[in-house]
């Protein structure tokens, strides 16, 4: 056997590991990057951590966070937003129904999320608000 035919018979065994998930450079892509930029400096994270595959509680939560910020900013359909962050729309939704209610349990959480939509709004342009 050939080098050349060693290395294709490993590639099929062991695929190359894919290159790294970019974010789209589409208005909507750039409005939900800026978006996911903001929650990971809140959070302390990096944004490629917001759209990996983690599952812990503090990503997890600070990923639902960045999906309902999505919704409410950009006015995305949830099956954009979950395409964005690689997940399914469902998972959108239920992000979005986790936040929603846990700003109808703590108000002081709710007013800092608004105050958050408030601030990315004027980030994102002129476009959103007649999208909407």
């Amino acid at each position: 056997m050939t080098d050349d035919e060693i290395l294709a018979l490993y590639n099929v065994i062991i695929p190359p590991r894919p290159l790294r998930r970019r974010l789209p450079e589409t208005p909507m892509g750039t409005a939900m990057g800026k978006i996911i930029d903001a929650v990971a400096r809140i959070v302390h994270l990096r944004r490629t951590v917001l759209v990996s595959e983690r599952r812990d509680q503090h990503t997890a939560f600070a990923r639902q966070l960045a999906m309902y910020l999505c919704r409410e900013v950009t006015h995305a359909s949830f099956p954009v937003i979950g395409k964005f962050f690689g997940r399914d729309h469902s998972t959108v939704t239920h992000a979005h129904k986790i936040i929603r209610a846990r700003m109808r349990v703590q108000p002081e959480f709710a007013d800092k999320v608004n105050e958050l939509v408030q601030e990315l709004r004027p980030l994102i342009g002129p476009f959103w608000d007649v999208a909407a």
